[in-house]
């Protein structure tokens, strides 16, 4: 983010939602802080765009607060069970930038739009789960910039807006409380029924 946008070219700021650890811990708050800085030293360019960095616990409202407040969602997770603020900011029409080994990924799949590509790497110092001859996901840096950039650039294009409302269309087709509660609905029918011939 920083390599990419220039504080007095760009009117854009990034925001971090840290959700850390031990919340309760100073120290931690500030060891993410610092990391933050030192990074931003390590670049080396003046004007470097603002970034906020919001560590508190908060409650689903205001997460939601957050995220009605922003225009672009951008994740670097390699990927995840699940990603709940990328659906409700997909939901709301608004771009998104990920990786596309993101579960959600499907999401994006006839639309070049929002994928930033990976290089695979071994999986060293990982969890217990894994070893050297694991591959991993890692985000392609310069893609992901890329990526953020166009993001930024088409969140003025009507094009854009039209992409984003049918992804939001497909994504409610596939989301929405009723339509998820109605499958379960029916798989455990299904599974009830499989189990009554069994017992017979």
């Amino acid at each position: 983010f920083c390599c990419e946008f220039h504080k007095t070219i760009d009117p854009v700021s990034l925001v971090i939602k840290i959700d850390p650890s031990n919340p309760g811990d100073p120290n931690e708050k500030a060891r993410i802080l610092n990391l933050i800085k030192e990074i931003k030293g390590s670049i080396d360019r003046p004007n470097l765009p603002q970034i906020v960095v919001i560590q508190d616990v908060l409650s689903q409202y205001g997460m939601d607060k957050i995220i009605n407040a922003f225009d672009i969602y951008a994740s670097s997770a390699r990927g995840k069970s699940k990603n709940l603020t990328m659906l409700k900011c997909i939901a709301q029409s608004k771009l998104c930038v990920a990786v596309h080994t993101a579960i959600h990924s499907d999401l994006f799949q006839d639309y070049e739009q929002g994928h930033s590509f990976y290089v695979l790497e071994p999986a060293l110092k990982m969890a217990p789960m894994y070893n050297s001859a694991d591959l991993w996901a890692r985000p392609d840096l310069g893609h992901l910039m890329y990526q953020m950039r166009s993001a930024f650039r088409d969140f003025y294009t009507p094009t854009a807006k039209n992409l984003a409302k049918e992804i939001a269309d497909k994504t409610k087709e596939k989301y929405d409380s009723s339509i998820v509660l109605n499958k379960m609905a029916k798989l455990l029918e299904s599974k009830e029924e499989l189990t009554s011939e069994i017992v017979l």
